[in-house]
Parts: C-alpha cells; structure tokens; sequence
C-alpha cells in the first residue's frame, strides 16, 4: 500500500497545529521548546515528502539535510536560552517574568 505526497502533507499540517497550539498555550519553557521541535519536524515532513516524489532527487536531500542542520541549531539556541531563564529567575514559567508595557 503505497500514500501518496497528500498523506504526508496531512500529517505535517497535524504535527504542526499540534505544536502551534503546544507553543502557545504552555508557560513551562520545557513544553515551549517542545512545541517547537515538532514544528520544525513538520516543515522537515514536507521537505522529505517533496524530495520524495521523483526517484531520487539530490538537491532535495541536500535540502533535507541543510534545513535539519539549521533546526537542530535553533533548537539547541532555544535551549540555552531557556536554560539561561531558568537559572537567572529560578523557574520555568516564563509568562511570569515578562513585563509588557
């Protein structure tokens, strides 16, 4: 039984409103960050549902590899600043320490 590329896309768009909506309801830094992996892991979905199509395609993975490197990168970034937040106000929650004005 073989999906077709509308299968995959359907997943990543699932993944990705699970993530939105992880990213945006949760004040725990660690959900934040996790909200956030499994939205780069939908864009990476469709990178790798898209280089599929033809037999093999060695532009899409290299572009599956590049976009994978760039969203480790961010990720580890997103960590140590949370890590950081984490050690100067000795909490997780980070709505509780931001001030809009």
């Amino acid at each position: 039984m073989s999906e077709g590329i509308n299968f995959y896309i359907f997943v990543s768009a699932i993944v990705f409103a699970a993530g939105l909506y992880v990213l945006l309801s949760s004040k725990n830094s660690i959900r934040i960050i996790t909200g956030i992996t499994m939205m780069f892991s939908a864009s990476l979905i469709n990178i790798a549902a898209i280089a599929g199509v033809d037999a093999f395609n060695a532009e899409g993975q290299i572009l599956l590899y590049l976009v994978s490197f760039i969203c480790l990168l961010n990720i580890a970034g997103g960590i140590l600043l949370f890590t950081l937040h984490q050690k100067k106000f000795s909490t997780q929650n980070i709505r509780e320490n931001i001030s809009i004005e």
